[in-house]
């Protein structure tokens, strides 16, 4: 049976390649409004799903006292150790392979001051699980971060279907899925009254590309989502309390939350 996951690594490769300073300082302002913090000097910081690393190496650029970098994708972890190659191999960062469902592996790490997931527990293919194995490598006090696809009714399971179909054709059937799903979105915005090119602004302002997460909004395989409610009625139970969240209203939106583990 062919392996019905994206391959997220491959895609972040070429995202490096077109990596410089700018997206750097733009993903370093992108995490400290996120944490509202200038620096994490005197803090750890955990990368569950570090996918090219920017967003590690932000952490690190924050002056962050130790920085753990995982991912399950292995093209992804050595997109992450360039990074930190090209950081000067810090001793203060450590990158390994890993599941942030291998429960054995997640109760091996230490606990961290922030634990960030953005855009990574919604395609393990076992959401609920993985965000609750994360929010345990929180200490008390600890923020956690993380970045869950938005439920839009029946239209989130056309995405899956989506997803699911890109991971199993051939070059020229993701080509036309992938423009395909750019013309349909595009139009959808301007319906809207919203401007394409603002969401490729708000992308760079991430430090990340538009143009490589639109191939990972329609590989993106495994695939969940949920409503900011569910969200978040999951997460305050185990601990937590909501410090603020940010809610899109596109079906491909990512709504992000930061809690604060209180228990």
């Amino acid at each position: 049976m062919m392996d019905e996951r994206f391959a997220f690594g491959k895609n972040w490769w070429h995202f490096l390649g077109t990596l410089d300073e700018r997206h750097i300082e733009e993903a370093v302002h992108g995490l400290q409004a996120l944490l509202e913090a200038q620096d994490l000097e005197g803090r750890t910081f955990l990368d569950v799903g570090s996918g090219s690393g920017i967003h590690s190496l932000a952490a690190h650029r924050m002056r962050a006292e130790r920085v753990f970098s995982f991912d399950y994708d292995l093209d992804s972890v050595r997109c992450t150790e360039e990074l930190r190659r090209r950081a000067g191999d810090p001793e203060a960062w450590a990158v390994v392979r890993g599941s942030v469902l291998d429960v054995d592996f997640m109760e091996n790490l230490p606990q961290f001051d922030i634990v960030y997931s953005w855009g990574v527990l919604h395609h393990t293919g076992s959401m609920w699980d993985a965000i609750k194995i994360a929010s345990g490598r929180c200490r008390k006090g600890a923020m956690f971060v993380i970045g869950i696809y938005n439920r839009k009714g029946r239209i989130s399971d056309v995405m899956k279907l989506i997803k699911r179909t890109y991971v199993r054709s051939n070059l020229v059937g993701r080509s036309l899925i992938k423009w395909s799903y750019f013309l349909a979105s595009s139009a959808v915005s301007l319906t809207k009254g919203n401007n394409i090119f603002s969401e490729v602004r708000n992308y760079r302002d991430r430090g990340m590309s538009y143009w490589i997460d639109l191939e990972d909004w329609v590989g993106g395989y495994p695939f969940e989502c949920a409503t900011p409610e569910e969200v978040v009625s999951f997460v305050a139970p185990l601990g937590f309390e909501l410090i603020r969240s940010r809610v899109g209203t596109s079906f491909a939106a990512v709504n992000e939350f930061v809690f604060h583990r209180i228990a």
